[in-house]
Protein backbone atom coordinates (compact mmCIF):
# COMPACT_ATOMS: atom_id res chain seq x y z
CA UNK A 1 0.00 0.00 0.00
CA UNK A 2 1.63 2.85 -1.36
CA UNK A 3 0.17 6.25 -0.03
CA UNK A 4 1.38 9.35 -2.05
CA UNK A 5 -0.30 11.70 0.25
CA UNK A 6 1.58 14.76 -2.09
CA UNK A 7 -0.45 14.28 -5.12
CA UNK A 8 -3.82 15.16 -5.97
CA UNK A 9 -5.26 15.20 -1.89
CA UNK A 10 -9.09 14.61 -2.07
CA UNK A 11 -9.78 16.74 1.01
CA UNK A 12 -7.59 18.85 3.14
CA UNK A 13 -8.63 18.79 6.51
CA UNK A 14 -6.42 21.23 7.73
CA UNK A 15 -8.14 23.84 5.82
CA UNK A 16 -11.45 22.75 7.32
CA UNK A 17 -9.54 23.75 10.82
CA UNK A 18 -8.60 26.81 9.56
CA UNK A 19 -12.21 27.75 8.88
CA UNK A 20 -12.73 27.23 12.23
CA UNK A 21 -11.01 29.31 13.94
CA UNK A 22 -11.56 31.97 11.16
CA UNK A 23 -15.59 31.31 12.38
CA UNK A 24 -14.21 31.67 16.48
CA UNK A 25 -12.06 34.67 15.64
CA UNK A 26 -14.45 36.61 13.47
CA UNK A 27 -16.92 36.30 16.58
CA UNK A 28 -15.04 37.71 18.97
CA UNK A 29 -15.95 40.94 16.35
CA UNK A 30 -19.91 40.85 17.29
CA UNK A 31 -22.25 38.27 17.12
CA UNK A 32 -23.55 39.66 13.45
CA UNK A 33 -20.35 38.24 12.00
CA UNK A 34 -20.20 34.88 13.89
CA UNK A 35 -23.99 33.94 13.39
CA UNK A 36 -22.81 35.30 9.89
CA UNK A 37 -19.82 32.78 9.48
CA UNK A 38 -21.70 29.89 10.71
CA UNK A 39 -24.63 30.08 8.29
CA UNK A 40 -22.20 30.42 5.70
CA UNK A 41 -20.14 27.71 6.88
CA UNK A 42 -23.17 25.51 7.25
CA UNK A 43 -24.20 26.46 3.40
CA UNK A 44 -20.93 24.73 2.76
CA UNK A 45 -18.98 27.97 1.15
CA UNK A 46 -15.69 27.14 2.53
CA UNK A 47 -13.40 29.13 0.43
CA UNK A 48 -16.32 32.50 1.23
CA UNK A 49 -15.68 31.79 4.62
CA UNK A 50 -12.55 31.34 4.80
CA UNK A 51 -11.67 34.55 3.07
CA UNK A 52 -14.01 36.13 4.74
CA UNK A 53 -12.80 34.99 8.01
CA UNK A 54 -8.79 35.70 7.09
CA UNK A 55 -9.79 39.80 6.47
CA UNK A 56 -11.68 39.88 10.26
CA UNK A 57 -9.44 37.81 11.82
CA UNK A 58 -6.33 39.16 10.55
CA UNK A 59 -7.86 42.37 11.25
CA UNK A 60 -8.24 41.83 14.52
CA UNK A 61 -5.16 40.30 15.17
CA UNK A 62 -3.07 42.88 13.81
CA UNK A 63 -4.85 45.36 15.57
CA UNK A 64 -4.37 44.17 18.75
CA UNK A 65 -0.84 43.74 17.59
CA UNK A 66 -0.96 39.56 18.86
CA UNK A 67 0.10 38.83 14.95
CA UNK A 68 2.42 41.39 14.34
CA UNK A 69 5.85 39.63 13.87
CA UNK A 70 4.11 36.28 12.86
CA UNK A 71 2.97 38.74 10.01
CA UNK A 72 6.12 40.10 8.88
CA UNK A 73 7.24 36.26 9.11
CA UNK A 74 4.75 35.14 6.76
CA UNK A 75 5.62 38.26 4.15
CA UNK A 76 9.14 38.24 4.07
CA UNK A 77 9.76 34.38 4.34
Amino acid sequence: MSHQNNKCPKEEPDLDIFVWKAVIVSGLSGPENFYGMVWARSDSHVQGVAFYGLIIGMRLLIRSGILRRVNQGYLNG
